[in-house]
């Protein structure tokens, strides 16, 4: 609509930068670590969870709480649970909870 009028650029850069800044907003939140570690280690194939939980405490900086192994205190998310990411995994990538056997183990995986 502003395409050629002497503001365009002002316009074209202020809604880039909004964009821009949306995104890393997003990125930022715990749901946005939870897509991007889910992203890195899905290949077509059920996820543990327990690779999720591991690789989450990596990206998040996190320490697994000694007396509540279902806790992991995190700098930017203080306490964050084993439930609280099923539960965020099944909103937002709409996630379904299998139990499955890999390698004789019975595991929890997420298809």
């Amino acid at each position: 609509m502003t395409y050629g009028l002497k503001v365009f650029q002002t316009l074209f850069d202020f809604v880039t930068s909004q964009i821009q800044e949306r995104i890393e907003t997003r990125q930022n939140t715990l749901e946005g670590k939870i897509v991007k570690v889910v992203g890195a280690l899905y290949h077509g194939d059920p996820i543990a969870f327990k690779a999720i939980w591991e690789t989450l405490q990596d990206e998040l900086e996190g320490t697994i709480d000694s007396k509540r192994p279902h806790v992991m205190q995190t700098p930017d998310f203080d306490d964050v649970t084993k439930s609280r990411i099923g539960y965020k995994i099944r909103e937002v990538l709409n996630g379904e909870k299998k139990t499955l056997r890999m390698e004789g183990e019975k595991i929890l995986g997420l298809t």
